[in-house]
């Protein structure tokens, strides 16, 4: 064991694991230190009592060290698995593809590719119910926005269909277990629409 003068706890090292652990009151580390320094295997147990409840007392560390590095790793995980819907999409309908990327702290998704845009790269979003609109481009247009959620389940809104031309306030993006993304999208609790994505290659 040796001795840390600049700790404000001891450590205790131990087959190379190194713990800071509060000393017990009293202890006279100068006393301990001399018997460490000459090669004394214990420490005497009126200066400080390494026996059975230090023991335990190590193990609870242990264990809660073990507890929080999970717990860490657990939320590395999950913030892992809040990105699997990144990345493109293909919509099914009119070759059309979609890009799903973060924005601030939830997902959206925009408009890259799709059969009309190939044959003409200004094609405009004719079908808007609102005339105003009507002028914007498709490509690069924001089709999803406010998704948050995961690993599985993102809830946000809202969602429009230049093929159509009808948006939802709300909808939901459920990844499946084959790897396909339903994409619903809802005006009302009993009237929505659902499509299913797939991986772009």
């Amino acid at each position: 064991m040796f001795a840390c003068s600049l700790c404000k706890h001891r450590p205790i090292f131990s087959s190379g694991l190194a713990l800071a652990l509060p000393l017990p009151r009293g202890f006279n580390w100068a006393a301990a230190r001399r018997e460490a320094v000459g090669g004394g295997p214990t420490f005497h147990a009126k200066e400080i009592a390494l026996t059975m409840k230090p023991t335990a007392a190590l193990r609870t560390i242990l264990a809660g060290a073990v507890v929080a590095a999970v717990s860490g790793g657990g939320a590395v995980a999950a913030s892992q698995g809040g990105d699997a819907i990144t990345g493109l999409w293909s919509t099914g309908s009119q070759q059309g593809r979609v890009e799903i990327y973060r924005c601030g702290p939830s997902f959206c998704g925009k408009i890259v590719d799709a059969a009309p845009l190939r044959a003409n790269p200004d094609h405009r979003d004719v079908k808007n119910p609102d005339r105003a609109l009507r002028d914007r481009r498709l490509k690069g247009l924001v089709v999803l926005q406010g998704f948050a959620g995961g690993p599985r389940e993102w809830k946000g809104g809202p969602l429009y269909d230049p093929e159509t031309g009808e948006g939802a306030a709300k909808g939901t993006l459920t990844l499946r277990a084959d790897g396909r993304l339903e994409v619903k999208g809802c005006k009302a609790a009993i009237f929505c629409r659902t499509k299913v994505w797939t991986r772009a290659r």
